[in-house]
């Protein structure tokens, strides 16, 4: 490390090398992947397509209370 450079500047160093050596998708693809699994159901006993189905129903629900959250709907 410099000398000298305090330890935000240094972060961001840190951070605008990691951009430039790779792309946002390839960095953000395991929190994607996380939050997207993060509204999967547990229940063994469900079917693919009844787990597929509730997740997205999750998800839509997540979506549309964020939206009424922020326009006060």
């Amino acid at each position: 490390m410099r000398k000298g450079l305090s330890p935000s500047q240094r972060g961001r160093l840190g951070g605008l090398t990691t951009a430039a050596r790779h792309s946002p998708t390839e960095i953000t693809a395991p929190a994607r992947a996380a939050f997207m699994d993060s509204f999967i159901p547990t229940d063994p006993e469900l079917s693919d397509a009844e787990r597929d189905r509730r997740a997205k129903a999750a998800r839509r629900l997540h979506y549309v209370r964020l939206a009424q959250r922020r326009w006060g709907k």
